[in-house]
Protein backbone atom coordinates (compact mmCIF):
# COMPACT_ATOMS: atom_id res chain seq x y z
CA UNK A 1 0.00 0.00 0.00
CA UNK A 2 1.45 3.38 -0.96
CA UNK A 3 0.51 6.76 0.24
CA UNK A 4 0.73 8.57 -2.73
CA UNK A 5 2.92 8.78 -6.07
CA UNK A 6 6.48 9.31 -5.86
CA UNK A 7 6.01 12.82 -7.53
CA UNK A 8 5.31 16.58 -6.69
CA UNK A 9 5.23 17.87 -3.31
CA UNK A 10 5.39 14.88 -1.71
CA UNK A 11 8.42 13.80 -3.13
CA UNK A 12 9.85 17.01 -2.14
CA UNK A 13 9.06 16.15 1.80
CA UNK A 14 10.64 12.91 1.04
CA UNK A 15 14.08 14.07 -0.38
CA UNK A 16 13.80 16.97 1.95
CA UNK A 17 13.59 14.87 4.83
CA UNK A 18 16.10 11.71 3.80
CA UNK A 19 18.54 13.61 2.05
CA UNK A 20 18.42 17.02 3.40
CA UNK A 21 18.45 16.61 6.95
CA UNK A 22 15.17 18.29 7.56
CA UNK A 23 14.15 15.40 10.27
CA UNK A 24 11.19 17.74 11.73
CA UNK A 25 9.56 16.60 8.44
CA UNK A 26 9.37 13.19 10.20
CA UNK A 27 6.29 14.50 12.25
CA UNK A 28 3.95 14.83 8.98
CA UNK A 29 5.45 12.02 7.26
CA UNK A 30 5.18 9.48 10.12
CA UNK A 31 1.50 11.14 10.12
CA UNK A 32 1.05 9.63 6.24
CA UNK A 33 2.61 6.62 7.12
CA UNK A 34 0.59 6.00 9.59
CA UNK A 35 -2.20 6.55 7.57
CA UNK A 36 -1.24 3.97 5.12
CA UNK A 37 -0.28 1.09 7.34
CA UNK A 38 -3.81 1.65 8.53
CA UNK A 39 -5.23 0.83 5.37
CA UNK A 40 -2.90 -1.93 4.60
CA UNK A 41 -4.20 -3.46 7.94
CA UNK A 42 -7.72 -1.88 8.85
CA UNK A 43 -9.00 -4.17 10.98
CA UNK A 44 -5.17 -5.50 12.78
CA UNK A 45 -5.38 -4.94 16.60
CA UNK A 46 -1.97 -5.66 16.74
CA UNK A 47 0.83 -4.75 14.64
CA UNK A 48 4.92 -5.19 14.15
CA UNK A 49 6.10 -2.64 12.29
CA UNK A 50 9.37 -3.46 10.52
CA UNK A 51 11.38 -0.99 9.05
CA UNK A 52 13.44 -1.31 6.06
CA UNK A 53 16.90 -0.34 7.06
CA UNK A 54 19.44 1.58 5.41
CA UNK A 55 22.27 0.75 5.03
CA UNK A 56 25.34 1.96 7.97
CA UNK A 57 27.07 3.77 5.06
CA UNK A 58 23.43 5.57 4.41
CA UNK A 59 22.60 5.98 8.24
CA UNK A 60 25.78 8.04 8.85
CA UNK A 61 25.11 10.15 5.99
CA UNK A 62 21.22 10.88 6.79
CA UNK A 63 22.11 11.27 10.34
CA UNK A 64 20.35 7.78 11.40
CA UNK A 65 18.02 5.28 9.92
CA UNK A 66 15.32 7.91 8.29
CA UNK A 67 12.66 4.54 8.21
CA UNK A 68 13.40 3.58 11.56
CA UNK A 69 12.48 7.12 12.82
CA UNK A 70 9.61 7.18 10.63
CA UNK A 71 8.22 3.75 11.82
CA UNK A 72 8.35 4.71 15.47
CA UNK A 73 6.59 8.34 14.61
CA UNK A 74 3.83 6.20 12.47
CA UNK A 75 3.72 3.64 15.70
CA UNK A 76 3.01 6.84 17.84
CA UNK A 77 0.17 7.90 15.81
CA UNK A 78 -1.65 4.30 15.59
CA UNK A 79 -1.49 4.40 19.42
CA UNK A 80 -3.64 7.18 19.81
CA UNK A 81 -5.81 5.50 17.38
CA UNK A 82 -5.80 2.65 20.28
CA UNK A 83 -3.88 -0.10 17.88
CA UNK A 84 -1.11 -2.39 19.62
CA UNK A 85 1.52 -1.57 17.64
CA UNK A 86 5.24 -2.26 18.09
CA UNK A 87 8.39 -1.31 16.25
CA UNK A 88 11.12 -4.19 15.97
CA UNK A 89 14.23 -3.48 13.86
CA UNK A 90 14.47 -7.31 12.67
CA UNK A 91 16.60 -6.82 9.77
CA UNK A 92 19.83 -5.64 9.07
CA UNK A 93 21.21 -3.84 5.79
CA UNK A 94 24.52 -5.40 4.31
CA UNK A 95 26.95 -3.43 2.63
CA UNK A 96 25.28 -2.52 -1.10
CA UNK A 97 25.37 0.08 -3.69
CA UNK A 98 22.76 2.77 -3.85
CA UNK A 99 20.47 1.31 -5.61
CA UNK A 100 19.32 4.56 -7.75
CA UNK A 101 19.81 4.42 -11.56
CA UNK A 102 19.88 0.43 -11.43
CA UNK A 103 17.75 -1.35 -13.60
CA UNK A 104 14.68 -3.63 -12.34
CA UNK A 105 16.99 -6.78 -12.88
CA UNK A 106 20.19 -5.06 -11.07
CA UNK A 107 17.64 -3.78 -8.18
CA UNK A 108 16.21 -7.18 -7.52
CA UNK A 109 19.90 -9.02 -7.37
CA UNK A 110 21.29 -6.39 -5.20
CA UNK A 111 18.04 -6.72 -2.91
CA UNK A 112 18.17 -10.37 -2.72
CA UNK A 113 21.39 -9.56 -1.13
CA UNK A 114 21.27 -7.00 0.44
CA UNK A 115 19.20 -7.63 3.74
CA UNK A 116 19.59 -10.12 6.53
CA UNK A 117 17.22 -11.07 9.74
CA UNK A 118 19.17 -10.41 12.40
CA UNK A 119 19.75 -13.25 14.72
CA UNK A 120 18.29 -11.34 17.92
CA UNK A 121 15.18 -10.53 15.84
CA UNK A 122 13.60 -13.68 16.27
CA UNK A 123 14.05 -14.83 19.51
CA UNK A 124 13.12 -13.31 22.90
CA UNK A 125 10.55 -10.29 23.03
CA UNK A 126 11.18 -9.53 19.28
CA UNK A 127 10.34 -13.12 18.05
CA UNK A 128 7.38 -13.16 20.53
CA UNK A 129 5.92 -9.80 19.07
CA UNK A 130 6.29 -11.40 15.76
CA UNK A 131 4.29 -14.41 16.33
CA UNK A 132 1.90 -12.55 18.38
CA UNK A 133 1.55 -10.17 15.95
CA UNK A 134 -2.42 -10.00 13.74
CA UNK A 135 -0.03 -8.36 11.01
CA UNK A 136 3.74 -8.51 10.47
CA UNK A 137 4.29 -5.11 8.56
CA UNK A 138 6.88 -3.73 6.14
CA UNK A 139 7.21 0.00 5.94
CA UNK A 140 9.48 1.63 3.69
CA UNK A 141 9.65 5.60 2.15
CA UNK A 142 9.50 4.66 -1.49
CA UNK A 143 8.52 1.64 -3.21
CA UNK A 144 10.19 1.66 -7.05
CA UNK A 145 10.35 -1.98 -7.99
CA UNK A 146 9.10 -3.70 -5.06
CA UNK A 147 12.48 -5.79 -4.84
CA UNK A 148 13.22 -4.44 -1.96
CA UNK A 149 9.89 -5.00 0.11
CA UNK A 150 9.84 -8.73 -1.68
CA UNK A 151 13.69 -9.54 -0.59
CA UNK A 152 13.02 -8.40 2.72
CA UNK A 153 9.73 -10.19 3.39
CA UNK A 154 11.55 -13.06 1.86
CA UNK A 155 14.17 -13.05 4.44
CA UNK A 156 11.60 -13.36 6.92
CA UNK A 157 9.52 -15.93 5.52
CA UNK A 158 12.58 -17.84 5.56
CA UNK A 159 13.07 -17.61 9.39
CA UNK A 160 9.44 -18.20 10.17
CA UNK A 161 7.89 -14.46 10.35
CA UNK A 162 4.76 -14.20 7.40
CA UNK A 163 4.67 -10.51 6.28
CA UNK A 164 0.89 -9.54 6.02
CA UNK A 165 1.50 -5.85 4.12
CA UNK A 166 3.84 -3.57 3.27
CA UNK A 167 3.28 0.25 3.80
CA UNK A 168 5.56 3.15 1.82
CA UNK A 169 5.08 6.76 1.43
CA UNK A 170 5.05 6.62 -1.92
CA UNK A 171 5.49 4.48 -5.46
CA UNK A 172 6.98 5.44 -8.27
CA UNK A 173 4.62 5.40 -11.33
CA UNK A 174 5.76 1.84 -13.26
CA UNK A 175 5.83 2.63 -16.98
CA UNK A 176 4.63 -0.45 -19.18
CA UNK A 177 5.94 -0.66 -21.98
CA UNK A 178 3.68 -2.66 -25.22
CA UNK A 179 5.47 -4.74 -27.07
CA UNK A 180 4.49 -5.57 -30.41
CA UNK A 181 4.76 -8.88 -31.86
CA UNK A 182 6.32 -8.31 -35.12
CA UNK A 183 4.28 -10.03 -37.90
CA UNK A 184 5.90 -12.49 -39.86
CA UNK A 185 5.70 -12.22 -43.53
CA UNK A 186 3.93 -14.34 -45.25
Amino acid sequence: MAGAEYAGPLRALIVAYKERGRHRLATVLGELLARVILAAEPAAERMVLVPVPATATAARRRYGDHISRLAYRAARVIRRRGRQVTVVSALAARRRPDSVGMTAVERVRTAQEGFKVRSWGMRGWCGRAIRRSQALILVDDVMTTGATLSATAEALRARGAEVTAAAVLAATRRIRRRSVDPVSPG
